[in-house]
């Protein structure tokens, strides 16, 4: 029983760490330099319940990857060519997500109405 409260099932124990900044969607990311290297870097999402990875943006992904000591890179150049990313809200399909065939949240519903294969007519 001590195994399962001993913080690797659950976790009951707090990280410390001094906020250094946030993002456009409201995650806050955090640093504690006296942490194992590797795992001194976290993100706290702004909705803990329905989170998705692919909301950290570019500026801030390289930072938690230690890509780069500079958090938010402020003197990046931003590409002329490149449309801003979008927003990945899960179970919306308009948000940009790809929803393959017959996924429960694509417009329609689930549907069975195609085939997985094409069966082959001899000419």
């Amino acid at each position: 029983m001590t195994k399962i409260l001993d913080g690797s099932v659950f976790h009951l124990e707090r990280r410390r760490g001094v906020l250094v900044g946030t993002d456009v969607h409201g995650n806050a990311y955090y640093e504690d330099v006296e942490a194992q290297q590797g795992r001194s870097r976290w993100v706290a999402y702004a909705n803990p319940n329905d989170y998705s990875p692919a909301n950290v943006p570019r500026e801030w992904h390289g930072w938690l990857h230690y890509v780069n000591d500079e958090p938010g890179l402020p003197n990046a150049m931003e590409p002329m060519y490149e449309d801003p990313a979008p927003t990945f809200i899960r179970g919306q399909s308009d948000a940009g997500t790809y929803l393959p065939k017959g996924h429960f949240h694509r417009d329609g519903g689930p549907s069975r109405d195609w085939k997985k294969y094409q069966s082959w007519t001899p000419n």
